[in-house]
């Protein structure tokens, strides 16, 4: 990460986000007090998370690697850790 670079900072702040979002999510599932609908909301809800934490992962592998040479080379290998 280059941070002086503006790119590389937002992408990691909408990274963090996302992230955070699907922690939250994931920590509302286990808490005790919900019912089997709002169960099947929020398995949604995660799993929109989840999606939105791994494309913000590889927009930013993807920009390491073509704007700063680091990390991966190809779309193909940035798929999500």
């Amino acid at each position: 990460m280059n941070e002086d670079c503006a790119l590389c900072n937002g992408l990691w702040r909408e990274y963090a986000k996302a992230t955070t979002e699907h922690v939250r999510l994931l920590r509302e599932e286990e808490s005790p007090g919900w019912d089997l609908a709002r169960f099947r909301k929020l398995e949604s809800e995660i799993d929109v998370a989840a999606g939105v934490r791994a494309r913000a992962r590889i927009a930013i592998k993807i920009h390491l690697s073509k704007d700063h040479g680091e990390g991966v080379r190809s779309v193909a290998s940035a798929q999500p850790d």
